[in-house]
């Protein structure tokens, strides 16, 4: 019974044991988001937007979109493979014996899966970010500070972007606690909206159903959190099921 109640230094002796079980994961993600930064900055020098409109759209269009959809495919992508190891009769034995209570495991897979792959992105993004603009303001000075700057607004981690990956990992997460769960195609149609919602705006004009804000955030907001409550019951009800 002391199991099923929440303990601290349990949850982060758990929180350590998932991330050894999933550093190859993290790994690869982090590598192939440094790679995608970098190519990003490359392209940025070779063709550096803030010279000409022209190059600013090409720069746009062909290289920052693809750069922010393919590292929000990445945080979809161990989103979706949260309870993958769930899906095996050995995963659900090792579930079952682990001394922990359920909120702790869930909460375990939960902060692997969804805000640890945003904190890495982020923490390089804006690593990348600092580098650069100190670097290009030693170069240039601070007659050309117009190229330092237009570096760093380059790499700004647009709301719109933070929305798309935060709602499509929801939307995945639910799905995970299912081998072919129905809430995948919800998933693809919300991905289908809200990559059009990014490609073709700075915000998500779709969801600003007043002039107010406070229903926009509510929905951005309700909606992950509906998804993260409903992943947990099914996982409570997985892993009551296995035990009896």
């Amino acid at each position: 019974m002391s199991n099923e109640i929440f303990s601290l230094p349990r949850f982060a002796h758990l929180l350590r044991q998932y991330f050894i079980a999933r550093r190859r994961e993290l790994m690869r993600y982090t590598l192939t988001t440094t790679v995608m930064i970098l190519f990003f900055i490359i392209c940025y020098m070779g063709d550096n937007p803030t010279v000409s409109p022209k190059s600013w759209i090409f720069f746009r269009t062909w290289i920052y979109i693809p750069f922010q959809v393919i590292i929000l495919c990445l945080c979809v992508a161990l989103a979706s493979r949260s309870f993958i190891d769930l899906h095996t009769s050995k995963g659900i034995l090792a579930e079952t014996t682990t001394p922990a209570s359920q909120l702790e495991k869930f909460l375990a897979r939960w902060t692997l899966s969804i805000p640890l792959p945003l904190l890495i992105c982020a923490t390089i993004i804006i690593a990348f970010k600092t580098i650069g603009y100190t670097l290009l303001f030693i170069l240039y000075g601070k007659d050309n500070l117009v190229t330092a700057i237009g570096f760093s607004e380059s790499l700004q981690i647009q709301f719109s972007w933070i929305i798309a990956v935060t709602w499509l990992q929801a939307f995945f997460f639910l799905g995970a606690t299912r081998r072919f769960g129905a809430i995948v195609i919800i998933a693809a149609i919300a991905c289908l909206i809200l990559l059009t919602a990014l490609i073709g705006s700075n915000d998500i004009r779709f969801l600003i159903i007043t002039a107010y804000r406070i229903p926009t955030l509510l929905i951005l907001c309700v909606t992950p959190a509906c998804c993260y409550i409903a992943s947990y019951f099914i996982y409570r009800r997985v892993d009551i099921n296995s035990r009896s």
